[in-house]
């Protein structure tokens, strides 16, 4: 009997064994799963709760900082990249920001161009440029009504001067033949005169 107890407690105790063992081989595989699948701070964490603390020291699994050196190597390095590709979406944009402002520039430089206009060698507004072709036709234009006004003005005394000289010529003429007929008279008489001065 004490063979059966003590065969009996022997595979008592194997068959805790190997429950045990294969607790801890599933808790083994728990841990890697969270190493594997957590963030960083979730690995730092995990390993914290689960490293065996003995006063001022930690006793931590060489396999988890390994891997967790690993996975942190590996953010490090994805974020390396993932920074050097902002720098070069940053350096396009730069680019692509200084080429939108130069083509802005030469837009608004062909903008003034085609708003203004070359006057006597002068660049100036359409706007300006109009201003003063429409003063210069009022002012033309106020001229040219004052010049009509003056020829039509001396048009109208030149046509009294006309008019006077005529009539002043008329009266020539009339006081003339007066004149001449007066002179006749005279001669006539004259001549009858020294006709009966020389009978």
């Amino acid at each position: 009997m004490k063979n059966l107890l003590i065969k009996s407690l022997v595979l008592f105790l194997l068959s805790f064994q190997l429950i045990a063992q294969d607790s801890i081989k599933k808790s083994k595989n728990i841990d890697i799963q969270t190493l594997d699948k957590g963030n960083l701070l979730e690995q730092k964490q995990f390993i914290t709760e689960n490293s065996f603390v003995k006063g001022s020291f930690i006793s931590t699994k060489t396999d988890w900082l390994n891997k967790f050196h690993s996975h942190l190597l590996d953010s490090v390095n994805k974020l390396k990249t993932e920074l050097t590709i902002a720098k070069q979406q940053a350096t396009t944009i730069t680019n692509e920001n200084n080429a939108l402002k130069s083509e802005v520039l030469q837009n608004e430089e062909m903008l003034l161009k085609k708003d203004s206009i070359s006057f006597l060698g002068i660049p100036m507004s359409k706007v300006g440029y109009k201003s003063i072709m429409w003063i210069l036709v009022t002012l033309l234009s106020a001229g040219l009504g004052y010049y009509v006004y003056k020829f039509k003005n001396s048009h109208v005394l030149t046509k009294e001067a006309i008019l006077r000289y005529e009539e002043l010529d008329e009266e020539f003429k009339e006081s003339r033949s007066r004149a001449l007929e007066r002179e006749q008279l005279l001669n006539r008489k004259l001549f009858d005169e020294q006709k009966k001065n020389n009978k």
